[in-house]
């Protein structure tokens, strides 16, 4: 029943009744406790941090140093200390949603969206190790406050547009990166678009750049002007002419 002082007479009592109570319904107080014991160790090993975690090592491993360290940040400073504890499978969608409405109430609705984003991917890795068997993540599509997108400034000022053109001119790094700023305001891509460029993807005779859009696999045509045209004839010469 505990050992005094640290267990009171009237704790001891207590326990006592109970005790009589489960033996006269039939149950071993004794194995009673180690049940207990066993579930509170269970829902420990399985808990949403222990199994996030696990996901992340897993999961995370190929992804960029950056987003591994934005995931992490966001588990941490988010999700863990109020619901990191619990049972996964114990977990509502409820109280999901309570820890993302702190988020948003900071101010940081694409935060929120992207934490619900993860939580999901944890769920759904539980549920694929027959430690979860339901995804809350997805009772909570639209219960968000929508992302508000915005546009990237561009400068329309000429003589702003011809300082930073002269920048670009006096840039002293690599000449690889210097190539690539230069040829960006001629062609206006993406700059992963820019950077995947191959040399069979440009027609000299037309004059055209064709290639695939990334993310719409689309075959996208961009005009070269006489600048472009020329330096990259030039490039494509020193590359192929034999020392």
């Amino acid at each position: 029943m505990g050992v005094y002082p640290e267990t009171s007479l009237k704790q001891a009592r207590d326990k006592r009744d109970t005790a009589r109570q489960q033996l006269a319904d039939g149950i071993d107080p004794g194995e009673n406790k180690k049940a207990i014991k066993q579930a509170k160790a269970t829902n420990a090993a399985n808990s949403f941090e222990v199994i996030a975690r696990e996901w992340f090592e897993c999961k995370m491993s190929e992804k960029s140093d950056s987003h591994k360290k934005r995931t992490l940040a966001n588990l941490e400073r988010d999700v863990f200390p109020f619901m990191g504890g619990q049972a996964i499978s114990d977990l509502k969608a409820q109280e999901l949603l309570k820890v993302l409405r702190k988020v948003e109430e900071r101010g940081a609705v694409e935060t929120a969206h992207r934490v619900l984003q993860v939580c999901g991917q944890v769920f759904r890795y539980a549920i694929a190790t027959k430690r979860a068997e339901n995804d809350i993540s997805q009772a909570l599509k639209g219960a968000l406050k929508p992302v508000k997108g915005g546009h990237f400034g561009a400068i329309t000022d000429p003589f702003q547009l011809g300082a930073l053109l002269r920048a670009i001119d006096d840039y002293n790094g690599s000449v690889v990166v210097k190539t690539a700023l230069q040829i960006a305001p001629l062609v206006f891509v993406r700059p992963g678009e820019l950077r995947a460029m191959q040399w069979q993807q440009l027609d000299f005779e037309a004059r055209e750049w064709l290639y695939l859009v990334t993310k719409t696999q689309v075959q996208h045509i961009v005009p070269l002007s006489e600048k472009e045209y020329m330096e990259a004839s030039e490039a494509e010469r020193c590359t192929t002419t034999p020392a």
